[in-house]
C-alpha cells in the first residue's frame, strides 16, 4: 500500500516542485499506527533554498494532498534542505556546490592521490573540475567514493 501511495504522491509532488523551481534529493514515506510521514529533501538547482521556501513548499504540498484526497488517514509532511553535510555524488550535487571548497575521496588513485580538496570550478557530464593548489584537476564521477563540502 505504501508503495502505491508513494507513486501517487510522486505524481502530484513533481509539478509543485517544478512550479517552485526546486529539485528533489530524497523522498521517503513511512507508516506507523495509521499515521503517514512524508519526508522530502529539496533544493534549488544551484543550491541556496531558504527556510521560508521550505515552509512554503510544505504548506503547498499539504494543500495539494488534501485537495486530491489521496491520503485518508493522518499524515505529516516534512521538508528540509540537503544541508552542508549532504554527500556530493552526482553532477547536480556538484553543480549545487559550484564555487565552494570540497573534499573528494576517490576509489582509485588519480595522479597518485586518493584524496583531493579544492574549489569546484565546473561540474560537467562525466566529471567535476576542481582548483587544487592552483591547478585544475578533472575527476570522473565514477571514481568519487564520497565528496563533501568543506565548512570553514
Amino acid at each position: 500500500m505504501i508503495d502505491e501511495l508513494k507513486s501517487k504522491l510522486d505524481q502530484i509532488i513533481k509539478p509543485v516542485l517544478d512550479e517552485m523551481g526546486l529539485e528533489i534529493f530524497l523522498f521517503a514515506m513511512n507508516e506507523y499506527r495509521n499515521e503517514i510521514t512524508i519526508d522530502l529533501v529539496v533544493d534549488k538547482p544551484a543550491g541556496g533554498i531558504t527556510v521560508e521556501e521550505c515552509g512554503r513548499l510544505n504548506r503547498r504540498l499539504i494543500q495539494v494532498i488534501d485537495e486530491g484526497g489521496i491520503i485518508t488517514t493522518g499524515y505529516t509532511v516534512g521538508v528540509c534542505s540537503p544541508g552542508l553535510d549532504w554527500p556530493l555524488k552526482v553532477q547536480r550535487d556538484f553543480k549545487r556546490a559550484m564555487g565552494r571548497n570540497v573534499m573528494l575521496y576517490l576509489s582509485q588513485p588519480l595522479d597518485g592521490k586518493v584524496q583531493y580538496d579544492g574549489k569546484i570550478v565546473e561540474a560537467g557530464e562525466q566529471n567535476v573540475k576542481i582548483d587544487f593548489n592552483g591547478e585544475t584537476k578533472e575527476v570522473p564521477y565514477d571514481v568519487i567514493n564520497k565528496g563533501m563540502e568543506i565548512i570553514e
